[in-house]
């Protein structure tokens, strides 16, 4: 007979062999930095220097880009066509897989600054912040999903810091509305927000952005898309 200690190292192999967390497929959406519903509008406000968006932009049905220039698009710029109709489909599919997957810990009521995470999926039932010149650490090669029930909110100066292997391209938020994120901040991973993305001056943003219902707002910021998973 096996000993209750061997029965349950067995359980909890099938228990996460069962469970286990599947990258979210961006599909054509990987191709951009930004989607955006209802456009994508930039500010400059010199001495800044004025947005770049390092990869391309796809904008599905509100076609409508403004500021560029003199904010800059590396690559190529799709509005209300086949191309951003598609990754806008795509990147609805991957918000509905990242809110729907099991979660492994619940955050709701804790700030994030400050906070060391491994890989996982993590829940707040309403809103997730990080405060002011607050860090996040990802400490882990992964996949790390954070399901936010409303809005996420950076201060001035927060940012992410990875370590051991965290990707930006394995990082993935779920935001049930709208991201704000504070001047000068820094901000990793995918944002799938129900609603808009708005950045302070000066953020620097690794990853891409896409939006189901709302806009995606700009002042002389930084969005650089990563590499997909390659966990995925």
């Amino acid at each position: 007979m096996l000993s209750s200690t061997i029965l349950s190292v067995l359980l909890c192999i099938a228990v996460t062999t069962a469970n286990p967390i599947v990258c979210p497929n961006l599909r054509s959406a990987a191709n951009f930095a930004v989607v955006a519903y209802a456009g994508i509008t930039n500010a400059h406000v010199p001495p800044n220097t004025a947005s770049v968006i390092a990869g391309s932009v796809a904008v599905f049905p509100i076609a409508s880009v403004t500021g560029f220039p003199p904010g800059v698009i590396t690559g190529t710029t799709q509005l209300a066509n086949a191309a951003a109709k598609q990754a806008q489909t795509d990147a609805t599919t991957a918000y509905t897989y990242c809110k729907s997957v099991p979660y492994t810990r619940t955050l709701t009521g804790i700030a994030l600054a400050g906070q060391t995470l491994t890989p996982g999926v993590y829940k707040f039932a309403s809103t997730a912040a990080i405060s002011a010149a607050g860090t996040l650490t990802l400490n882990g090669a992964g996949i790390y999903i954070f399901q936010v029930g409303s809005a996420i909110t950076t201060g001035a100066g927060a940012k992410i810091v990875l370590e051991n292997g965290a990707t930006a391209g394995c990082i993935f938020w779920q935001v049930g509305s709208s991201v704000t994120l504070g001047a000068s901040s820094t901000f990793i991973g995918n944002i799938l927000a129900y609603a808009s993305v708005t950045f302070g001056a000066t953020v620097t943003y690794q990853g891409s952005v896409y939006t189901q219902t709302g806009d995606v707002t700009l002042i002389d910021d930084t969005i650089t898309s990563q590499s997909v998973c390659n966990l995925c």
